[in-house]
């Protein structure tokens, strides 16, 4: 059986969704049983099966996008740090200065939060979550300090 038109359109708008466009022959060659570099060339199972794995690297991706916003708020990145943000949505703060974190030199990537492709993720998730367990450790300095 051959790829549909409609699965290679699918497995196209995969791959940029999870930024993965510029590894594309790698990925479809390792899903190919004939190491095609191709989508086109590959078989309708085989792109069923990358349809699906890429379907689940963009939920892992979204997953770790939430995650890391949710070590932002363990470390108060909902506070406004400027004038422009005291009337914004707590919300929006947090993506803001989490965001900033991620594209700063103390981020391994420097890319913004929704342009790091899930591997990079994985990696800058590792990297906050120190960020995280430092910041309490600091904490509990201050907190003892003052007793």
């Amino acid at each position: 059986m051959e790829i549909t038109l409609e699965q290679s359109a699918e497995i196209k708008k995969l791959l940029t969704k999870c930024k993965l466009w510029q590894k594309k022959e790698q990925i479809v060659k390792d899903f190919s049983l004939d190491s095609h570099e191709q989508i086109g060339k590959l078989t309708g199972e085989e792109a069923e099966r990358l349809k699906v794995y890429l379907v689940e690297l963009e939920e892992k991706g979204n997953k770790m996008r939430r995650k890391l916003l949710s070590i932002g708020y363990q470390m108060n990145f909902d506070a406004p740090i400027s004038a422009a943000q005291k009337n914004m949505d707590p919300k929006d703060i947090n993506f803001k200065n989490v965001n900033a974190w991620c594209e700063s030199d103390k981020s391994m990537h420097k890319k913004s939060l929704n342009r790091l492709n899930p591997f990079e993720l994985t990696e800058t998730v590792t990297q906050f979550e120190n960020v995280l367990k430092s910041y309490k450790t600091e904490r509990q300095k201050v907190a003892h300090a003052r007793r």
